[in-house]
């Protein structure tokens, strides 16, 4: 979000978190729809990009990266998490409780 808010020059940054139950792994994405960059380049200079993808190695995660000039950029951050039982204390969740209020992705925009 730093750098959505420091280099994207964006209007509209949407940030979602969702579980996918047969991987096991938390799921985060950021959008935004600022100037985009060439992952190629950017990802190999910028320390900002360097330290996320510092974070997603150190977490075991996969880290997707799509942008290109003109277009906007998105972020999909894939953690392995296994969920505890839901007899643990957590309160269990409908499966598209959150896809039904905020779409399939969890995201939701916020001004940038």
């Amino acid at each position: 979000m730093g750098n959505v808010a420091k280099h994207a020059e964006a209007t509209v940054c949407n940030v979602g978190w969702s579980y996918d139950d047969v991987d096991q792994k938390l799921v985060m994405t950021v959008s935004d729809d600022g100037k985009g960059f060439d992952p190629a380049e950017i990802c190999q200079t910028g320390l900002g990009m360097v330290n996320i993808g510092d974070y997603a190695d150190a977490m075991d995660a996969s880290l997707e990266i799509t942008s290109q000039p003109g277009m906007g950029t998105k972020l999909k951050l894939s953690i392995p998490f296994v969920a505890p039982p839901a007899d643990e204390g957590l309160l269990e969740l409908h499966p598209n409780a959150a896809g039904d209020a905020l779409g399939d992705s969890g995201e939701q925009p916020s001004l940038a």
